[in-house]
């Protein structure tokens, strides 16, 4: 463990020449050896920049400068990480182009918004030129185009709902018609709150493979430290520490005008009315920077808040680059508990004031997880973690139109029993299951779901699914998607061991509103009747309730189910259903199809249900395709929809 101490004299002026033996640190009040500590130096600022001094554009390599060499290894890691709103960026990048140009120090790498890390600072102004031209970013990875955005859409979220909350607030005083209107928005801000938190866990995460000193210069438009997300937080803090990490925040709304400079009392009292001023906008925005000046100073960085002078954050940066000492020590207690270290450092030096982090969290077992750290360990490791060995997950899914008029995905993972560690009485299994679909196109939600389930065995039940590879268990889940590509993640968690499988892929999602539409293809040998009950689900049809299943793996002989949709139907072929055209395919080959169809019409929901039986007693093992051929075919740009299975021994 290390801990970066500050000693100064009474006049504020750092104390020089100590050495390990002059440090006495505890932990938890428990006396600690210290290995060593190093001073290290305030860094030399490097010489002004000048104006022609600026990279080549976008895609060639920068121009090479006048500047003397660096050190091959940083002395410190700086990672501008800009999540203010659009409206904000100006006074950011004027922020980054003065430090660059001006207040840069020897022996700092440099990172704008995830690219690379480098000391050159020409090729770092033509990278935020760019950024300044194009705010949304893009480009190519390959060519070396890629830019990232200067607009941070989990903020330009929040933003938005934390205005529509303030909007709903002021409808009613009386509270009495509000709270149902304001629950989805709460739900949609602490999403989004939650995202934001997981994503500074990540950038932790890939800043701890560096070594040494980070800094995290975190531009943002305030960060809230609720009490539900505060397993996530401590997390973050606790990882921040151990790894050296420090945030350096910024409240980048700057200075806001809660009261008119002019006017009269009047007129701000109609103001007040209207909603442009209240006090609970007033107690947002101080709980938001609470959260900024937690982050920070918890992990040994600065915050930045009620200010317009956006370069402070640099500031606080470059006074803690150098001055201190690196002070190591091999804690006693290494029991991973996840609980709070508390640390007191002394120092044999009459007078001087000491300064360092004084606590930080302890990793915490599996087992040692509560229900709600539980939940952050689940969507930690549907955003960061590697799958374990021996969890096979599979995963298959498609799209579908809800009721109202949602384009919903519909899918199915399935998790071999193998890869859990069996229980004494080998009758159930605990899971935990997350999906994450994150959309390419900025003004879109992202969408997430989480539950924990069981399965149970009868006794001895479960040694046979052990050998059976057809056995998986099943998780089944709808998400409603906006169109459009999306980046989808699901995760499956062993809740006995902590151990996760995954899989990732990448979404097309359909519209599903033009004239004639066609939905993806459900296959599934799994199906229960529907006695006494409506039709309501997604794949209730003909009495009976389909169920999504993964893998698409099944046995000669079992009779399968083929279901699709056509949406936006004519009124002729509402009248007339047409007819269900099917065909096998057995590779190129095409295969004898014995199945029972059957077409029905939903005139209220414009949209044609077609529902068939097929048998496959008599098939060989191998892989199969269903392929449906869509009524008037020859005017489609892909006259047929298809799903592949395979038939195992």
């Amino acid at each position: 463990m290390q801990v970066e101490v500050r000693v100064r004299d009474g006049d504020g002026n750092t104390v020089r020449g100590l050495t390990a033996e002059d440090f006495h640190l505890r932990e938890d009040g428990t006396s600690q050896p210290v290995i060593s500590a190093d001073f290290i130096p305030e860094p030399a600022r490097l010489a002004p920049l000048a104006e022609s001094d600026t990279a080549s554009e976008a895609g060639q390599e920068a121009v090479t400068t006048s500047e003397p060499p660096r050190p091959q290894t940083p002395r410190l890691w700086v990672y501008i990480s800009n999540q203010s709103l659009a409206r904000d960026f100006a006074d950011v990048s004027r922020a980054i182009d003065r430090f660059l140009r001006e207040d840069m120090r020897e022996g700092m790498a440099v990172s704008l918004g995830g690219l690379a890390f480098t000391t050159d600072r020409a090729r770092l102004m033509g990278t935020l030129e760019r950024m300044r031209r194009t705010p949304n970013g893009g480009g190519s990875r390959k060519r070396g185009t890629w830019l990232p955005s200067s607009v941070d859409q989990t903020a330009e979220n929040l933003a938005f709902f934390e205005f529509e909350r303030m909007k709903v607030n002021e409808v009613d005083n009386s509270g009495s018609a509000m709270t149902t209107a304001a629950l989805p928005i709460d739900n949609m801000i602490e999403l989004n709150e939650r995202i934001a938190s997981f994503q500074l866990l990540g950038l932790v995460r890939e800043l701890s493979a560096l070594p040494g000193k980070k800094a995290v210069l975190l531009f943002r438009n305030g960060l809230r430290w609720e009490q539900n997300n505060i397993a996530v937080n401590e997390q973050l803090v606790g990882e921040a520490v151990r790894h050296r990490v420090s945030f350096y925040t910024m409240d980048s709304r700057g200075l806001e005008e809660l009261m008119p400079a002019t006017g009269t009392r009047e007129q701000a009292y109609r103001k007040l009315r209207r909603g442009t001023l209240t006090g609970e906008r007033l107690t947002r925005i101080q709980d938001s920077q609470h959260g900024l000046t937690v982050l920070a100073g918890d992990t040994g960085g600065a915050a930045a808040v009620n200010t317009n002078d956006f370069g402070l954050a640099f500031e606080n940066m470059v006074r803690d680059a150098g001055g201190y000492y690196l002070v190591s020590y091999r804690p006693a207690n290494a029991v991973e508990d996840g609980l709070v270290r508390r640390i007191r450092v002394d120092v044999d030096a009459p007078g001087a004031k000491v300064s360092y982090a004084r606590k930080y969290y302890e990793e915490k077992s599996f087992d040692r997880l509560s229900k709600s750290e539980r939940e952050v360990h689940l969507y930690r490791a549907l955003q960061f973690e590697e799958a374990s060995p021996g969890m096979r997950l599979r995963f298959d899914g498609g799209f579908f139109r809800s009721a109202d008029g949602w384009t919903t995905f519909a899918f199915a993972a399935g998790m071999h029993p193998s890869g859990f560690e069996s229980s004494g009485d080998t009758t159930e299994l605990r899971y935990s299951v997350a999906a994450l679909a994150e959309p390419w196109a900025r003004d879109s939600p992202s969408a997430y779901e989480g539950l924990q389930s069981l399965e149970t065995y009868a006794p001895g039940a479960l040694v046979g699914a052990l050998t059976d590879p057809n056995a998986f268990v099943q998780f089944r889940n709808e998400m409603r998607l906006t169109p459009g590509r999306h980046d989808w993640k699901i995760a499956w968690r062993d809740d006995r061991t902590g151990k996760v499988g995954k899989f990732t892929a990448e979404l097309d999602v359909p519209a599903l509103t033009e004239a004639e539409s066609v939905s993806s293809i459900l296959l599934t040998r799994r199906s229960k009747a529907l006695t006494g009950e409506e039709e309501t689900g997604l794949f209730d049809v003909a009495g009976m309730r389909l169920e999504p299943e993964s893998p698409l793996e099944f046995r000669p002989g079992d009779r399968l189910f083929v279901f699709y949709e056509i949406y936006q139907a004519s009124e002729e072929m509402l009248a007339a259903p047409p007819d269900a055209l099917l065909a096998l395919m057995h590779g190129e080959q095409p295969m004898e199809l014995r199945a029972q169809a059957e077409s029905f019409a939903d005139s209220g929901a414009k949209k044609i249900r077609v529902l068939a039986a097929v048998e496959t007693e008599g098939l060989a093992p191998g892989e199969y395709t269903v392929v449906a051929l869509l009524p008037n075919a020859e005017t489609r740009k892909t006259p047929y929809i298809h799903q592949s299975f395979r038939l195992i021994e």
